[in-house]
């Protein structure tokens, strides 16, 4: 996933240059976070979230819809 790897990298530049902060999880406040991409195409566009809410909703992502009667 090329797309992915990119908007690590300009994430990890832009909080070296201080044009992005690194803030908390936006569900927890755990200051240890991760930026979670919604779309590769807006790498600056990041929703922080700790490992464990992070892993969370990837799994939430994976798991599909339940099926209507």
């Amino acid at each position: 996933f090329p797309e992915k790897v990119i908007a690590r990298l300009i994430v990890k530049e832009a909080i070296r240059n201080k044009k992005l902060v690194k803030k908390s999880c936006k569900e927890c406040g755990n200051h240890k976070s991760l930026a979670h991409h919604p779309d590769y195409s807006k790498p600056l566009y990041v929703m922080w979230l700790c490992q464990k809410h992070h892993q969370r909703l990837h799994a939430k992502l994976r798991t599909p819809p339940p099926q209507g009667i």
